[in-house]
């Protein structure tokens, strides 16, 4: 696997772990507008993280990923 690729991977799973800590927000002892403030920040992080990470993978990738990541695939026999 070649280092686009790597990194690609990387960003992809950051995204998705930025993302994650904005449940866990409310949950840390920081003040209620610190927590406001940091949710916005998290998500944009996340998404400056995905678009560069999915345009290394490239678009086969992300679609095959997309597909498994589907709520409404999860349950379907194939």
């Amino acid at each position: 696997m070649n280092w686009s690729k790597r990194i690609g991977i990387f960003l992809v799973v950051l995204s998705f772990v930025l993302y994650g800590l904005i449940p866990l927000l409310p949950f840390l002892p920081i003040s209620t507008s610190q927590k406001i403030a940091t949710a916005p920040l998290l998500a944009l992080l996340g998404e400056l993280a995905f678009w560069p990470g999915g345009v290394l993978l490239g678009r086969e990738v992300i679609a095959r990923y997309k597909v498994c990541l589907n709520p409404c695939t999860w349950f379907v026999k194939s």
